[in-house]
């Protein structure tokens, strides 16, 4: 009779597993996994080295074992250390049982490596880029909060595109850690391809097409922003008043709008919460925070008050300057519906993560503008920020500010 061979399962295919996690409407335009052999190459001579060293450890268990309870007393001489120190016996019998289950039960790092590798999966869809561990997302990352991806070399033919790094936890640096699996997860990105820069510029053509669907939804806002009556919003966008500070504006339909009350103006230290409403929630509201996609974004806060702000000290800042980057463009004298001020762009290619604080390369550089207006009786400030490659969101961003009227 002839046994079948023993079949080895395959893992699933990427796109399927990646499938089960993706938002209603959410399409996967790739999908893949890390070569797992070319991962695990170079670590494979250390864990060969290891295997010998456990191997090796394991019969120096088994002959102290058989001359201390069988007798056999020739084998003493092939353990010196052993026979003229008999205390070591004990812990060093342990030592090396423990160093031994490690091997046998996988729980050494390349083992551990090789259970992570294989249980990866990668996805760009429409929306995200995702990556999967054992059928679950661990990372999920929108053209906004990616950064410029780079390409690491991983072995001959093949590399890692990174578009994200971690912070460090416990002041442990992933250069002296002994934990791969670690080390690998600070590194956030699609592993072990062989077609990396072809990879790395698809990511890049991803966020740029983001930019380019961006711009297309908010043509029509743009083009009738500027014609707009008092009393209506342009098409494609909706009118955002506050009766009490007298304060109206305009912004794109699809972006999104909360509003808070702040209790002093910027230019004075405080502390404050952050506790935002949606709009026609609360009408007690100073500030109006408009954001959009591709890091479009408009804040404006109202306050009746004297100047807290002048262009000399908004251009001169040496805390603005490592923080917002160095000033790409000021304007001393500005009028915006006969409301008169001054505005200062500065420009940093560093973009802060969120979730970790950590600073890193942006793959979507937006220059922010603060912009100080004054009616006599009240200060309009407004933070704008866009992306620096799209003329047409700038458009969008600029159409918002200028339509700020104060009556």
């Amino acid at each position: 009779m002839v046994t079948p061979e023993k079949q080895v399962s395959m893992p699933e295919p990427a796109e399927q597993v990646v499938s089960r996690v993706l938002e209603p409407g959410e399409k996967i335009l790739w999908s893949g996994r890390p070569n797992v052999e070319v991962s695990l190459d170079q670590h494979a001579k250390r864990r060969s080295r290891r295997r010998i060293v456990g191997i090796g450890a394991t019969v120096l268990v088994v002959l102290w074992i058989a001359r201390e309870r069988l007798g056999f007393s020739r084998l003493a001489d092939m353990v010196p250390v052993l026979s003229d120190n008999p205390k070591l016996a004990l812990p060093l019998a342990v030592i090396l049982v423990v160093i031994a289950l490690i091997y046998i039960f996988k729980l050494d790092n390349v083992s551990r490596l090789d259970r992570y590798f294989h249980s990866l999966a990668y996805a760009i869809t429409d929306r995200r880029l995702l990556i999967l561990e054992n059928s679950k997302l661990k990372e999920s990352y929108t053209p906004e909060q990616v950064r410029q991806p780079i390409v690491r070399e991983r072995g001959p033919g093949y590399a890692d595109v990174i578009f994200d790094k971690r912070s460090q936890h416990s002041g442990v640096d992933d250069t002296t850690s002994e934990d791969p699996v670690f080390r690998e997860r600070r590194h956030v990105g699609f592993k072990a391809l062989p077609n990396a820069q072809e990879m790395k510029q698809r990511i890049e053509d991803w966020i740029q097409n983001h930019h380019n669907r961006a711009a297309d939804e908010v043509v029509d806002f743009v083009e009738s922003a500027p014609a707009r009556s008092a009393a209506a919003a342009p098409k494609g966008g909706i009118q955002i008043a506050n009766r009490t500070l007298g304060l109206t504006l305009v912004a794109p339909e699809e972006w999104q709008v909360q509003v808070r009350a702040k209790k002093k103006p910027q230019g004075k230290i405080f502390l404050d919460r952050e506790n935002w409403n949606q709009l026609g929630e609360s009408d007690t509201w100073n500030l109006v925070n408009i954001e959009g996609p591709s890091r479009c974004r408009i804040e404006i806060e109202v306050f009746e008050t004297a100047p807290t702000m002048t262009f000399e000290k908004l251009a001169n800042n040496k805390l603005s300057d490592s923080i917002a980057g160095p000033v790409i463009e000021s304007e001393a004298h500005c009028e915006i519906n006969q409301l008169r001020g001054f505005f200062v762009t500065r420009r940093n290619d560093l973009q802060m993560n969120q979730q970790t604080n950590e600073a890193g390369v942006a793959a979507v550089v937006a220059p922010e503008r603060h912009t100080v207006l004054h009616d006599g009786r009240r200060q309009i400030y407004v933070i704008s920020t866009w992306p620096e490659d799209s003329v047409d969101l700038k458009r969008a961003v600029d159409a918002v500010v200028e339509s700020i009227e104060v009556s």
